[in-house]
């Protein structure tokens, strides 16, 4: 049944504009209510979650870094990573900052579980699968990351607990 009174594309395309156009601090703002509604979440939604705002925020600081004026200008910074992985974008994020090895620059082996964590993430979503309780490292080298994309981009620092 086809509702005619929801434009599903003209919605999406909303949205996405908004979201192309969103600075890295405006992001986060989205970011951290979006983290404070999954609270509740455990296993492959808080997985899946944590990892996305990770994917979204360096997404931002990327396009920002462009320092577009227009929503064209926005565009074309955004069109070419679009579809970039969770691990590219952070990468480039770092490397943007001066930072070119982004496992010795995070802590211990904070750059090889956040590998992990987006692989698992692309798995749950891909495959709707479950994870073991022992993904825990998964959670919080996602978190450190997410924390170290904050620190790089100035901008208002997450609560203790994400």
């Amino acid at each position: 049944m086809v509702h005619a009174n929801l434009d599903y594309a003209a919605e999406l395309s909303t949205i996405r504009k908004a979201y192309i156009e969103h600075w890295p601090q405006a992001r986060l703002n989205v970011i951290r209510q979006r983290l404070q509604d999954s609270e509740q979440e455990r296993g492959p939604a808080r997985l899946v979650t944590i990892v996305s705002c990770v994917e979204a925020l360096a997404r931002s600081m990327i396009v920002a870094a462009a320092n577009p004026k227009t929503f064209a200008d926005f565009l074309r910074a955004y069109e070419p990573i679009e579809r970039s992985g969770a691990s590219w974008l952070v990468a480039e994020v770092l490397r943007l900052n001066g930072i070119a090895d982004p496992g010795k620059h995070l802590k211990e082996d904070t750059w090889l579980l956040f590998g992990y964590a987006v692989d698992f993430r692309n798995m749950i979503v891909h495959e709707a699968t479950y994870l073991g309780q022992d993904k825990w490292p998964l959670y919080h080298a996602t978190d450190e990351v997410l924390r170290e994309l904050v620190r790089l981009g100035r901008l208002t620092p997450l609560p203790d607990r994400v």
